[in-house]
């Protein structure tokens, strides 16, 4: 069978997999980032805004800045600070992470491994957050790449490692020329709330521009 088929194969097996139906929520998530590498390290700045379809209003938004060290072709480890917007309070978030990939055959396979704390309006902890994401992708020309990652999110704490939210996205790369790449993505999110899943389906569009 060809590789092309096998990987939408598994795209439809993954979102059948997380069918349920509870509280339902639909989002549109709009955001660029621009970077800039020197040799090992790379800087980046961000941006996003989140809307609520369902009562048609700006959810949040954020400004991110993350530095990552290139420490090979399969390691990265990056430091990151998040300012996070919404009606009525504010978050900043602080994470560390790593990232690990190689190739396998056209495919290549990503895994990222992330602690983040958010600060409630700069004072109070909300915990740590431990985030666990496995990713595929496969450029079908030079400038098309199809991707699909699963995602865990997980409350840490002294004595417990409570499961969170689950995430599956799916989307495509375009890249326009040497600079500029657009991204267009589709995440479907399983949340814990108490003895309930909330469902959040959001698509999005992401623009980055790199130096």
């Amino acid at each position: 069978m060809d590789k092309f088929k096998i990987f939408y194969l598994l795209i439809i097996f993954l979102f059948n997999h997380v069918s349920s139906k509870n509280n339902t929520e639909d989002q549109v998530w709009i955001g660029a980032q621009t970077n800039k590498s020197f040799k090992k390290i790379r800087f980046e700045i961000s941006g996003e805004n989140r809307y609520n379809i369902n009562d048609n209003i700006l959810h949040k938004s954020h400004v991110e800045i993350l530095l990552t060290y290139k420490h090979n072709n399969m390691f990265k480890f990056s430091t990151g600070y998040r300012y996070i917007n919404y009606d009525d309070k504010f978050k900043s978030r602080i994470s560390i992470d790593n990232k690990s990939s190689i190739l396998l055959y056209d495919y290549k396979l990503g895994l990222r491994m992330k602690l983040q704390r958010n600060y409630l309006n700069n004072v109070e902890s909300e915990g740590i957050i431990f985030r666990h994401k496995f990713s595929v992708n496969r450029d079908i020309t030079p400038s098309i790449s199809p991707y699909l990652s699963i995602e865990s999110f997980y409350i840490v704490s002294s004595n417990t490692f409570l499961f969170e939210k689950y995430r599956a996205s799916s989307g495509m790369r375009f890249k326009i020329n040497n600079q500029s790449t657009l991204k267009l993505f589709y995440c479907y999110t399983i949340s814990n709330n108490s003895n309930n899943y909330d469902i959040t389906n959001t698509s999005g569009i992401n623009y980055e521009y790199s130096f």
